[in-house]
């Protein structure tokens, strides 16, 4: 939590940077819930409290759906777990495995996938606002275009521009 708000004891108040402090710390995907505010209860003549509540996800999500696309995929799956603080200092694993079976694709020739991912995700990386997405994939494919298998590594820095926005 202190690593992302953008000031430490003894700086001049700001609001701007506690609203900044707020929306980094929303960022992270450790804290679904996060408010920061002065505590005006014990207001001295110098100094100026400020408390952060946060509120920790659950320890890990599992995720399963199935489906169906008529055009080619056909019946579809995908299977998800995640650890939102896997060895600490917020960072996230998640493993992920995707399958497309062709079975009952109406209209083209069916298209076969299968896809599995690891990523860890590690926030403040150089700064507050970039994070780093890494992790191992292999995927088979089967479809009009090729077959192929692929076996590699995924890489993406993100840097957050606003709350929704990011490059």
């Amino acid at each position: 939590v202190l690593r992302q708000v953008p000031f430490r004891t003894g700086d001049w108040y700001s609001a701007a940077a506690l609203g900044e402090g707020r929306t980094r710390i929303q960022q992270v995907d450790l804290f679904p819930q996060v408010q920061v505010g002065v505590d005006t209860s014990s207001v001295g003549d110098s100094i100026l409290p400020v408390r952060i509540e946060v509120q920790e996800s659950r320890p890990r999500l599992a995720l399963a759906e199935v489906g169906y696309i008529s055009e080619g995929a056909g019946v579809t799956g995908r299977i998800q777990w995640n650890h939102p603080n896997f060895t600490g200092g917020a960072r996230s694993l998640t493993a992920s495995f995707e399958a497309q079976s062709g079975a009952g694709a109406i209209g083209t020739e069916a298209e076969r996938l299968l896809r599995g991912s690891l990523s860890l995700s590690q926030p403040y990386v150089f700064a507050p606002r970039f994070s780093l997405i890494v992790g191992p994939f292999a995927e088979y494919r089967d479809d009009l275009s090729d077959e192929s298998a692929a076996v590699g590594l995924s890489t993406t820095l993100l840097y957050r521009l606003a709350p929704l926005s990011t490059i």
